[in-house]
């Protein structure tokens, strides 16, 4: 019975602290290693701390930007469009985007981030994104704590949202960067995810925001112009894909090289024969009938 109840407390213990997690994201202008963790998806903060400090230690990147968002909870990325996008590039197997759901931050992450980067890199510490010069700078940014629950909640996640946008926009251009986004879980008095009836009405109001009106024809082929363009903008942003064209993309590939050689040589072919029935020299008088004493010899 003893061992029975010692369990239950355990699982609960765990249940509880898989709820007090919170999202660590590090984007960076070049690929990434994976964070290694002994606990799969979840992240200890020791981990993840030792992992983000080992990519941080190769100093590849010119600016480094840390923003920190104290209690947020790994349900209020539903909110947040830049941490949803974040987390659909990750999925689409971008290099340069590592994300983990982190449980045991407690604020005092950012500043141990920024003194490392200082100390390792020589980074000059900035708390604005631009003047910085050509030397290598840190940033941090620090966004009030949330509070709150439900659409209250939604909306304060939005607005920090959009300024962190805001902020991004100010990232140089021409400059290598790393984005190290750090969050603290929300206190247990304070849930972060909502009651089942407000779940309910979340579910129906995501139904309602992701239904897209799609036309339907019967012939696709000749109506395929007048349908939706639902592919994601590339922009101008700092996460679009900045390689030169020819690095995103395989022009030359084998295929167009046989294709280039088999068509020289029969255009060398051409020429040949070309030239060859063009070289023919028939004089004009091989074709007309003699009409003289030798050609009145030849018919007797």
């Amino acid at each position: 019975m003893k061992a029975t109840l010692l369990a239950l407390a355990v699982l609960a213990a765990t249940a509880q602290a898989f709820k007090d997690t919170s999202p660590f994201l590090v984007v960076s202008s070049s690929p990434l290693p994976k964070l290694e963790s002994s606990t799969g998806g979840l992240g200890l903060s020791k981990e993840v701390m030792q992992s983000t400090k080992d990519i941080l230690s190769r100093c590849s990147s010119d600016l480094y930007v840390i923003f920190s968002q104290p209690e947020m909870a790994i349900q209020d990325i539903a909110f947040s469009p830049f941490l949803k996008s974040m987390v659909e590039q990750k999925k689409a197997g971008n290099p340069g985007v590592v994300m983990r759901e982190v449980l045991g931050f407690n604020g005092a992450e950012s500043m141990d981030l920024v003194r490392y980067i200082q100390q390792k890199c020589g980074a000059a510490f900035s708390q604005s994104l631009e003047g910085n010069g050509e030397e290598k700078s840190v940033v941090l940014k620090e966004f009030p704590a949330l509070s709150g629950k439900g659409e209250e909640r939604e909306m304060l996640v939005g607005d920090h949202d959009a300024a962190l946008q805001k902020e991004l926009q100010k990232l140089p251009r021409g400059k290598t960067y790393t984005l190290l986004f750090l969050s603290t879980a929300p206190p247990s008095s304070l849930p972060a995810s909502p009651s089942p009836m407000e779940k309910e009405a979340e579910k129906s109001k995501s139904k309602e925001k992701s239904i897209i009106y799609q036309p339907d024809f019967d012939n696709d082929v000749v109506h395929m112009d007048l349908k939706r363009n639902l592919a994601p903008p590339r922009g101008d942003g700092p996460f679009s894909d900045q390689r030169p064209l020819f690095e995103q993309y395989q022009f030359f590939n084998p295929g167009l090289f046989m294709g280039l050689l088999v068509g020289l040589i029969l255009i060398a072919i051409l020429s040949v024969g070309i030239s060859a029935i063009g070289s023919l020299r028939v004089s004009y008088a091989a074709f007309e009938k003699e009409m003289g004493p030798a050609a009145q010899k030849k018919a007797q």
